[in-house]
């Protein structure tokens, strides 16, 4: 179910418990069958199993899931309310969520469905079992075809969000991620922020993992920067690196 099939469901329930409250409808016992009937579709952390723990983060972990009806194998990334809303994070979970939802891209992992309880926010994600591009750099010698390979899937990834109107700011190869015939997808989206009109972000904070992290977005710790998409084209830059000779791009002064 896409995020925008749960809005106009939450919109029509809203609409209806309204109804039902009042006494003097004649649709009382109509309604309350639609009611259980919609309910009934939400999707809800019960209509999954959970196979194993795949990735954990700051707010929560990943988990490979099972969904019981159709038996399909999904990546479901769990949220810890509390964990967003003391460190102010909440906004960019819809910024995640409607990247995965509207990118309708073949170089961005999908979002499947996202629901929520009293707890946690939940995000059901296509699963990736080619692994990350971490794994498959210090597992070969990654020929130059590779390196050339998968820096352009990467470009036409972040050229996605970018057209979407985000800045990724934490391109790196654990968020790139592989599918079952190899291809990449971008996945992670929790850093993203939507640019202004000329195509920059204003920030205050240095978001991002410092070995990939572009030297603007670096020195924005506590004093506000303003930068745009070259932040995300350094990140590229130091994976190539990286890719080809086999070792970090420490920077220098230089």
């Amino acid at each position: 179910m896409s995020s925008g099939a749960e809005k106009r469901l939450e919109t029509r329930l809203k609409k209806l418990e309204s109804m039902i409250k009042d006494p003097r409808s004649a649709m009382n016992m109509e309604n309350e069958t639609v009611m259980g009937r919609l309910r009934e579709l939400q999707v809800r952390l019960e209509d999954f199993d959970m196979v194993k723990v795949i990735g954990r983060g700051a707010f929560g972990q990943v988990q490979l899931v099972r969904h019981r009806e159709s038996q399909r194998v999904y990546a479901m990334k769990l949220l810890s309310k509390f964990e967003m809303i003391k460190r102010s994070e909440s906004a960019f979970y819809f910024e995640e969520r409607d990247i995965m939802a509207f990118s309708n891209s073949p170089w961005i992992v999908q979002l499947c469905c996202a629901f929520q309880d009293d707890m946690h926010l939940y995000m059901v994600m296509e699963y990736m079992p080619g692994g990350d591009l971490v794994t498959l750099i210090t597992t070969y010698d990654v020929p130059e075809n590779w390196a050339r390979f998968y820096v352009a899937e990467a470009v036409l990834a972040l050229d996605t969000i970018h057209s979407l109107g985000f800045l990724h700011r934490d391109v790196k190869p654990d968020n790139m991620l592989l599918d079952p015939r190899g291809h990449l997808k971008l996945a992670d989206f929790g850093t993203c922020m939507k640019m202004d009109s000329t195509g920059r972000v204003r920030c205050d904070t240095a978001v991002g993992t410092p070995d990939y992290i572009a030297p603007e977005v670096l020195q924005s710790q506590g004093c506000e920067a303003y930068y745009g998409r070259e932040c995300d084209w350094w990140s590229v830059g130091v994976l190539l690196y990286e890719m080809v000779l086999g070792e970090y791009c420490v920077p220098t002064e230089e």
